[in-house]
Protein backbone atom coordinates (compact mmCIF):
# COMPACT_ATOMS: atom_id res chain seq x y z
CA UNK A 1 0.00 0.00 0.00
CA UNK A 2 1.81 3.59 -1.07
CA UNK A 3 2.36 6.07 1.79
CA UNK A 4 -0.35 8.89 2.32
CA UNK A 5 0.62 12.09 1.00
CA UNK A 6 0.62 15.30 2.69
CA UNK A 7 0.04 18.68 1.76
CA UNK A 8 0.35 21.96 3.61
CA UNK A 9 -3.00 24.19 2.83
CA UNK A 10 -2.27 27.67 4.24
CA UNK A 11 -3.30 31.20 2.49
CA UNK A 12 -0.31 31.19 0.12
CA UNK A 13 -2.13 28.45 -1.62
CA UNK A 14 -4.32 30.67 -3.55
CA UNK A 15 -6.56 27.97 -4.70
CA UNK A 16 -6.97 26.85 -1.45
CA UNK A 17 -8.12 30.40 -0.56
CA UNK A 18 -10.14 31.00 -3.68
CA UNK A 19 -11.76 27.75 -2.75
CA UNK A 20 -11.81 26.43 0.76
CA UNK A 21 -15.44 27.51 1.39
CA UNK A 22 -16.83 26.29 -1.63
CA UNK A 23 -19.55 23.16 -1.85
CA UNK A 24 -17.21 20.16 -3.23
CA UNK A 25 -18.63 19.84 -6.65
CA UNK A 26 -17.93 23.55 -7.28
CA UNK A 27 -14.43 22.89 -6.23
CA UNK A 28 -14.35 20.09 -8.62
CA UNK A 29 -15.44 22.30 -11.40
CA UNK A 30 -12.79 24.77 -10.32
CA UNK A 31 -9.77 22.36 -10.67
CA UNK A 32 -11.35 21.40 -14.07
CA UNK A 33 -11.58 24.67 -15.43
CA UNK A 34 -7.85 25.41 -13.68
CA UNK A 35 -6.46 22.20 -15.71
CA UNK A 36 -8.17 23.33 -18.82
CA UNK A 37 -6.79 26.47 -18.68
CA UNK A 38 -3.29 25.18 -17.99
CA UNK A 39 -3.52 22.67 -21.04
CA UNK A 40 -4.50 25.88 -23.55
CA UNK A 41 -1.39 27.82 -22.12
CA UNK A 42 0.76 24.32 -22.78
CA UNK A 43 -0.80 24.60 -26.18
CA UNK A 44 -0.22 27.99 -27.23
CA UNK A 45 3.90 27.63 -25.58
CA UNK A 46 3.83 24.60 -28.29
CA UNK A 47 3.04 26.49 -31.29
CA UNK A 48 4.40 29.35 -30.63
CA UNK A 49 7.57 27.90 -30.13
CA UNK A 50 7.24 24.84 -32.96
CA UNK A 51 6.71 22.29 -30.40
CA UNK A 52 3.13 20.94 -32.56
CA UNK A 53 3.56 22.12 -36.14
CA UNK A 54 2.41 18.76 -37.69
CA UNK A 55 5.61 17.51 -38.66
CA UNK A 56 6.99 20.43 -40.30
CA UNK A 57 10.77 21.02 -40.10
CA UNK A 58 12.08 24.49 -38.72
CA UNK A 59 13.76 25.89 -41.92
CA UNK A 60 15.65 28.55 -40.00
CA UNK A 61 13.68 31.93 -41.98
CA UNK A 62 12.20 33.32 -38.61
CA UNK A 63 15.31 32.36 -36.54
CA UNK A 64 14.94 36.22 -34.54
CA UNK A 65 11.11 35.27 -33.94
CA UNK A 66 11.72 31.71 -32.72
CA UNK A 67 14.52 32.55 -30.66
CA UNK A 68 12.23 35.28 -28.80
CA UNK A 69 9.49 33.01 -28.54
CA UNK A 70 11.89 30.00 -26.94
CA UNK A 71 13.21 32.94 -24.65
CA UNK A 72 9.82 33.21 -23.72
CA UNK A 73 8.43 29.37 -23.43
CA UNK A 74 11.55 29.42 -21.14
CA UNK A 75 10.88 31.88 -18.88
CA UNK A 76 7.44 30.71 -18.82
CA UNK A 77 8.60 27.30 -17.84
CA UNK A 78 8.62 27.69 -13.90
CA UNK A 79 5.58 29.47 -13.58
CA UNK A 80 3.21 26.68 -15.65
CA UNK A 81 5.51 23.71 -13.92
CA UNK A 82 3.94 25.36 -10.32
CA UNK A 83 0.45 25.96 -11.74
CA UNK A 84 0.37 21.97 -12.54
CA UNK A 85 2.15 21.02 -9.15
CA UNK A 86 -1.31 23.21 -8.11
CA UNK A 87 -3.46 21.50 -10.14
CA UNK A 88 -2.00 17.81 -9.55
CA UNK A 89 -1.91 18.66 -5.43
CA UNK A 90 -5.34 19.88 -5.15
CA UNK A 91 -6.81 16.82 -7.99
CA UNK A 92 -5.33 14.55 -5.48
CA UNK A 93 -7.50 15.75 -2.67
CA UNK A 94 -9.80 16.14 -4.46
CA UNK A 95 -9.90 12.64 -5.53
CA UNK A 96 -9.19 11.05 -2.29
CA UNK A 97 -12.20 13.07 -0.87
CA UNK A 98 -14.71 12.24 -3.15
CA UNK A 99 -13.69 8.42 -2.38
CA UNK A 100 -14.57 9.49 0.94
CA UNK A 101 -17.66 10.94 -0.08
CA UNK A 102 -18.84 8.37 -1.76
CA UNK A 103 -18.45 6.04 0.86
CA UNK A 104 -20.43 7.92 3.36
CA UNK A 105 -23.34 8.60 0.41
CA UNK A 106 -22.13 12.48 1.66
CA UNK A 107 -23.16 13.22 -2.00
CA UNK A 108 -27.09 11.95 -1.50
CA UNK A 109 -27.28 13.85 1.45
CA UNK A 110 -25.67 17.03 -0.07
CA UNK A 111 -28.56 17.45 -2.75
CA UNK A 112 -30.84 17.26 -0.19
CA UNK A 113 -29.80 20.44 1.04
CA UNK A 114 -28.56 22.09 -2.35
CA UNK A 115 -30.91 25.05 -3.05
CA UNK A 116 -29.53 24.93 -6.81
CA UNK A 117 -32.27 22.36 -7.91
CA UNK A 118 -35.00 24.38 -5.85
CA UNK A 119 -33.69 27.68 -8.03
CA UNK A 120 -33.90 25.99 -11.06
CA UNK A 121 -37.13 24.48 -10.26
CA UNK A 122 -38.73 28.32 -9.11
CA UNK A 123 -36.85 29.50 -12.36
CA UNK A 124 -38.82 27.12 -14.50
CA UNK A 125 -42.13 27.34 -12.66
CA UNK A 126 -42.37 31.22 -13.24
CA UNK A 127 -40.87 30.34 -16.87
CA UNK A 128 -43.90 28.34 -17.40
CA UNK A 129 -46.46 30.71 -15.95
CA UNK A 130 -45.21 33.74 -17.81
CA UNK A 131 -45.53 31.91 -21.13
CA UNK A 132 -49.04 30.43 -20.55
Amino acid sequence: MPADKTYDLDDSDAFWVANSWSPFPRVAEEIEAQLAKYKQDVDEVNQRTGGSKDGVEFDGTDLIGNTKHLMNAVNSLPELTERKKMIDKHTNIATVLLGHIKDRSLDAYYLLFDPRPLEREVADSSEKQSSS
